[in-house]
């Protein structure tokens, strides 16, 4: 049995090994960007969540009855930041910067010294296994904080939406009261594009590494000779490194639009509420509120280069397609 594996190895190693030299350089140049990025932006990270704060307690004025009556607001206190990043501890953002960055550019010395000192197959399959693990991990961590992000944002405009409700069944609406809705409203928006603001290299830099990789695993995939089972095994890899970074667009994008989905749900209870006990400077202001959220959506907006929405993921994965139909025509030709 070991014989017969030995002789899959032998078949078309040079082929596999090339795939795997590629996968474990290219692959830690997009994590080593996306943690520089990262660190580069902890002020705007830092700026959004003092952010809530300063929300969290015009909601409870605004909304005082609807706060007293169900006993919550944001309820994102235990996430708020420290009003000044340079008060943390110098020790314990050199450890995380150590254990992100450190492991990454060691992986890639062992890929430039295998290169150089041609190993065997197994010491190079273990090593990018170990590498892309590291990896994976460092971008759930991301994904993590960007669903957190949106989930806060989504809260938040849900809770907004829950007491502009209570104070149409319980309380007088005057002139003061939507004005008081409107600059809330205007608050949160405000919050969205600052989260925009943090999320966009971080984002860019994940498009770029879907278009780039995604694309060059896929066609890897697909062109691999698979006369062996560690060829099969490798040409899976590289689909499921493909289907992984469009897997994981696809869920930002829906977690993202889930944002707008609330404002739009305002908007509607806006437009449908019985208005036929208002005054006419009631009805002007509800207005103004009314458009002002329609042509100022609250969306993840990404430098006005993109934003983060199902529409992007179509047309990043028909990027994909099409430069992959590109690279079959090219091999082909070959």
């Amino acid at each position: 049995m070991e014989d017969n594996l030995q002789r899959d190895i032998d078949k078309g190693t040079s082929t596999v090994v090339s795939i795997l030299r590629y996968l474990a350089v290219i692959v830690p140049v997009f994590q080593i960007i996306t943690i520089l990025l990262n660190w580069s932006n902890c002020r705007l990270l830092a700026k959004f969540l003092n952010n809530w704060g300063s929300i969290q307690n015009n909601f409870n004025r605004i909304f005082s009855g609807f706060y007293a009556r169900n006993n919550f607001g944001f309820q994102i206190e235990s996430r708020t930041c420290l009003n000044n990043l340079e008060s943390c501890k110098k020790w314990h953002s050199a450890v995380i910067c150590a254990y992100c960055v450190i492991p990454t550019i060691a992986a890639e010395l062992l890929v430039i010294s295998f290169v150089e000192g041609g190993p065997g197959f197994w010491e190079e399959l273990l090593m990018f296994l170990g590498m892309y693990g590291h990896y994976q991990l460092l971008e759930a961590l991301e994904d993590v904080k960007t669903f957190l992000i949106c989930m806060d944002l989504k809260r938040a405009m849900r809770n907004i939406r829950m007491g502009i409700d209570f104070q149409l069944r319980w309380d007088k609406v005057a002139e003061s009261t939507v004005l008081s809705w409107r600059q809330l409203i205007c608050q949160l928006q405000t919050q969205t594009r600052l989260a925009g603001e943090y999320l966009k290299p971080i984002q860019l830099t994940f498009l770029i590494n879907i278009i780039l990789n995604g694309t060059a695993c896929l066609y890897l995939s697909l062109n691999i000779p698979r006369d062996n089972r560690v060829s099969t095994y490798i040409s899976a890899l590289c689909a499921g490194l493909c289907i992984a970074l469009l897997g994981r667009l696809f869920v930002k994008s829906i977690i993202a639009e889930q944002i707008l989905a609330e404002e739009i749900h305002l908007v509607e209870d806006l437009v449908s509420m019985d208005t036929s006990n208002f005054s006419e400077i009631v009805l002007k202001q509800l207005e103004m509120t009314i458009n002002w959220i329609a042509h100022r959506p609250s969306h993840i907006n990404l430098g006005n280069y993109a934003i983060l929405r199902k529409q992007l993921f179509l047309g990043i994965l028909s990027l994909v397609i099409t430069y992959l139909i590109v690279l079959m025509q090219f091999y082909q030709t070959r």
